[in-house]
């Protein structure tokens, strides 16, 4: 068990050791930003899991890339912001919750994570970015919250085990080729929305989900 006065990273390694550097590289206490710059787990190809700690604001842009070991990680409650291709090609990352307080997904966040089966996005991420899952051939459900208003182009693009995606009544723009190669979504829209009228336009299948009386 890791103790949460240290404002550090701890991450699992494939041997079960729970440590809190990789080579010489330590996280400084009270980081709130981890980025390609400081990040020690870019390209790490080693690390299975890790949990932020809980000054970590934003995951900035390759933070991640490239961990192609790591099955999971904990995001910490308080994060703002996920940058540019943060988790791409994190092939082994089966699951991840988004914290409600994200507002940023940037692009390409989480492109060619293959191992990745569900996701939803919270309310307070008023966009997806562009390719933001592009490629994830392996996920099957996408929950987007009320409150996202845009869902940028190609942002699921060849996702092609999605089963079933829910979009919102909020949203107000779908980008080109956003769902492009998915071949048997269930797509579930509220009666009267942009979702269904753009899905209408696309000859897409959806399906209504029953308004609350």
């Amino acid at each position: 068990m890791t103790d949460s006065r240290i404002a550090r990273a701890v991450y699992r390694t494939e041997d079960g050791q729970f440590v809190t550097k990789y080579g010489a590289d330590v996280l400084p206490d009270g980081i709130q930003t981890i980025d390609w710059q400081n990040s020690p787990f870019d390209r790490n190809r080693t690390v299975v899991s890790v949990a932020l700690p809980d000054t970590v604001t934003a995951v900035g842009d390759s933070a991640f890339s490239a961990c192609e070991a790591m099955e999971s990680i904990r995001l910490p409650e308080g994060l703002q912001a996920i940058g540019k291709r943060a988790f791409m090609h994190c092939q082994s990352l089966t699951s991840i919750v988004i914290p409600s307080t994200v507002t940023e997904i940037g692009p390409g966040a989480f492109m060619y994570c293959k191992a990745l089966r569900s996701i939803t996005i919270p309310g307070s991420v008023k966009w997806i970015s562009r390719e933001a899952f592009l490629g994830c051939r392996a996920l099957e459900t996408v929950y987007i919250e009320e409150g996202v208003i845009a869902i940028h182009s190609s942002a699921f693009y060849e996702c092609f085990g999605l089963m079933s995606i829910s979009l919102p009544e909020s949203l107000r723009s779908i980008g080109d080729y956003a769902f492009e190669g998915d071949l048997f979504v269930n797509m579930i829209v509220t009666p009267g929305s942009y979702a269904e009228t753009y899905l209408k336009d696309k000859r897409m299948l959806y399906r209504l989900r029953h308004r609350h009386p």
